[in-house]
């Protein structure tokens, strides 16, 4: 070699000379770990990288969920989102089926998590029901924040070797799962029975469980949103506390009509007749609260999300999340019917999710209210897994001098990644510092995985007989993503033309490194 670091063409021997110091570099939240074999001028090292966005530690599974934003008119504070697991989930339906084959039993159904867009920080769970046989669960979660103008993403998590999430997941009537509701619910009912069959659960803290007339009066039923309780129009009723009174409020439920009854109330103050949301008159038999009726006929076997929102003196009707009726009367909740009037008109269909709430919620929050009801704010994506987990395996690193072979080129090392982890992996490599050829460089692409070892080379560039980095250009050279549990060679070369007669003997130095990160 001449002072100014050129190969001098006037030298016969051709070898490769490189000697291998083999790092494994674990980034991010991972310990690190070094395994050296040999020192010497070349280093080649395994960076792997944390997932992006974060992982939540401990889970092997996760699936994105993200809110429709055009469904949400402003941001919501602490707003209950409904979960659908399911073979038809979400606006899309989506089969998040790969959710139940992870988990296997309804026994492992709180094995489960779910976060906010930073995917570290958990939400507070309610099961309403988890059905393992038939691949359905519904879930609802307490979204700390759901912005009005961008989509919100959310993760669900869930590995069947966790332990149970009883921190933050809960059946109805767990402290984690009356987290879920914040103090503006008084109550809440999913309508499914309670402790008997007599008994509705309260799915708040406030702990004001309903109680029917008699035992399976009304009877529960399976219907959109897990179970929700038939009611005959003859007698059938439910019956909860609501203390203290309230003179701003909110009533909710869902209702579906098998025989049309003026007057039939849905659910309705236990004391005068005031708060209400009934079928109205005879004549054109509309939906109404109190003195805000709507011009929406209630029909037979129709499912409606009714909403009444009482704001001092101000009276609105939402039905299926839109305003359709206003009045002006100043009007109190004491108590709570679900399935009739205290003037004894009794309603006759399905009533669930029956809420009342000692604030009058926003449009916004009813609209949303109704889109999460009906599985139509939640985009659901692909199962993903756990941060990669990429190990390597050495070879070749204990040689010396090697010769050049027949094609002009010398193999100074080659070595094998494992991807051991539930994610394929994207892999990148970066040089730096190398003598005698290009300072630094990045090398990623995209090929087939498996259809070839060898990557990367160093070779002799006849214009100025200086070492560069170069790609191989043969089809599928390098392989950019290495799919879960699979295993593929990876190579490092020495090149020199076979047009040259001769070189000098050349040692090359600097550092590769094959940056791993989840696809």
């Amino acid at each position: 070699m001449n002072n100014s670091g050129k190969v001098s063409k006037s030298r016969l021997a051709v070898v490769g000379i490189a000697v291998l110091c083999v790092l494994i570099i674990i980034s991010a939240v991972f310990p690190i770990s070094t395994q050296v074999f040999n020192t010497g001028f070349l280093s080649i090292g395994l960076r792997q990288a944390e997932a992006n966005p974060g992982w939540l530690s401990g889970w092997d599974k996760r699936v994105k969920l993200t809110t429709d934003q055009t469904d949400i008119d402003a941001d919501l504070t602490d707003f209950p989102i409904l979960l659908y697991l399911s073979t038809a989930s979400g606006r899309n339906a989506e089969d998040i089926s790969f959710v139940f084959d992870e988990l296997q039993s309804d026994a492992n159904r709180k094995k489960i998590a779910v976060t906010t867009s930073d995917a570290t920080t958990e939400c507070y769970v309610e099961i309403e029901k988890w059905d393992d046989a038939n691949e359905q669960a519904w879930l609802w979660i307490k979204a700390p924040s759901t912005n009005g103008t961008i989509d919100t993403n959310f993760y669900l998590y869930y590995d069947a070797d966790h332990a149970d999430n009883t921190d933050h997941v809960g059946d109805t009537n767990s402290a984690a799962a009356e987290s879920v509701w914040d103090s503006n619910f008084k109550f809440v009912s999913h309508m499914a029975d309670g402790a008997n069959t007599s008994q509705i659960y309260d799915s708040t803290g406030n702990n004001k469980d309903g109680t029917k007339k008699g035992a399976a009066e009304p009877t529960v039923a399976n219907w959109v949103i897990g179970n929700a309780q038939d009611f005959d129009g003859s007698n059938d009723y439910i019956s909860a506390a609501i203390s203290p009174s309230l003179s701003t409020f909110t009533l909710e439920c869902i209702a579906k009509p098998d025989v049309i009854t003026a007057g039939a109330s849905v659910v309705a103050d236990t004391g005068a007749v005031e708060a209400y949301i009934q079928i109205g008159g005879a004549v054109n038999y509309y939906w109404q609260y109190h003195g805000a009726v709507s011009t929406t006929t209630a029909v037979v076997g129709t499912t409606y999300y009714l909403a009444g929102v009482q704001n001092g003196s101000a009276e609105t009707i939402y039905i299926n999340g839109a305003s359709k009726g206003t009045a002006s009367y100043a009007i109190t909740i004491d108590g709570l019917y679900i399935g009739r009037r205290s003037d004894g008109v009794y309603f006759n269909g399905k009533i669930d999710e029956v809420r009342v709430s000692n604030v009058a919620r926003s449009a916004a929050w009813v609209k949303a209210t109704y889109y999460t009801e009906i599985d139509g704010l939640l985009d659901w994506g692909s199962e993903e897994g756990a941060a990669p987990a990429i190990t390597n395996t050495p070879d070749n690193y204990g040689f010396g001098i090697l010769a050049t072979s027949t094609n002009g080129s010398t193999t100074i090392n080659y070595f094998t990644l494992n991807n051991t982890g539930n994610c394929p992996v994207d892999i990148t490599i970066q040089g730096t510092n190398l003598a005698g050829g290009d300072d630094t460089w990045t090398l990623s692409g995209t090929a087939t995985p498996g259809e070839n070892i060898y990557g990367l080379y160093a070779g002799l560039d006849d214009a100025d007989d200086d070492f560069d980095v170069v790609v191989n250009t043969t089809a599928n050279a390098f392989v950019a993503d290495l799919p879960e549990a699979t295993t593929q060679a990876w190579g490092l070369k020495l090149y020199m033309p076979t047009s040259v007669t001769g070189y000098d003997a050349q040692q090359m130095s600097g550092n590769i490194t094959l940056i791993a990160s989840a696809a």
